[in-house]
């Protein structure tokens, strides 16, 4: 109870450069849309409707391409900062499975909750709709992930720098020509400061 009440404290009292667990993802999701206008991006979180508004702010700070929020849970009850996320989860991933029967899905994630276990039933569940399934690994020491959930091929990588070539070549977008650093480091905005 206590971790779960700390991270929404975090979400809501942090500013983007203290979010340190998610430095670089912002630039990964936004690189991987970034030649594909058209592309819809959909961000998935067990937390209940009612914040679905601070977490959208939240993102738009942090950097990420706009999308679509999909909250888990309609109503605030205590499965939804719980176990029970993943049964809200899978049910909003069915439900865009279906109301979107054109798209192949990238999954991105991390190894540190729900979400290798959420990838692997989706894929095993939907043979061919999903096109890679990307893990950043928060987990220490960092746990071996397998190749492939369903068939869908999965790679995993500490960072979002070491992920989004591995994503890339999985999809199959070219690598970009040499990787400017300033994507990599944090804005003075998001630092909360001009000075360092």
């Amino acid at each position: 109870l206590r971790r779960e009440v700390g991270r929404l404290r975090n979400l809501r009292r942090r500013s983007a450069g203290d979010r340190r667990t998610l430095m670089g993802m912002a630039h990964l999701v936004r690189a991987l849309v970034a030649d594909r206008s058209e592309t819809p991006v959909y961000y998935l979180t067990g937390l209940p409707m009612g914040f679905a508004r601070p977490v959208m702010a939240m993102l738009r700070q942090d950097g990420y391409p706009s999308g679509t929020a999909l909250m888990a849970s309609g109503t605030l009850r205590p499965w939804a900062l719980f176990a029970r996320r993943w049964v809200f989860k899978r049910a909003v991933l069915d439900r865009l499975l279906a109301i979107r029967p054109e798209l192949h899905w990238v999954l991105i994630g991390d190894d540190g909750d729900e979400d290798p276990s959420l990838f692997a039933d989706l894929a095993e569940r939907a043979p061919g709709r999903v096109a890679a399934i990307g893990l950043r690994q928060v987990v220490v020491p960092q746990l071996s992930h397998p190749a492939a959930m369903g068939d869908a091929p999965v790679v995993a990588a500490p960072n979002a720098e070491e992920l989004l070539p591995q994503l890339r070549a999985l999809i199959g977008l070219e690598q970009p020509r040499g990787s400017p650093l300033h994507h990599w480091l944090l804005t003075g905005f998001e630092r909360g400061n001009a000075a360092t």
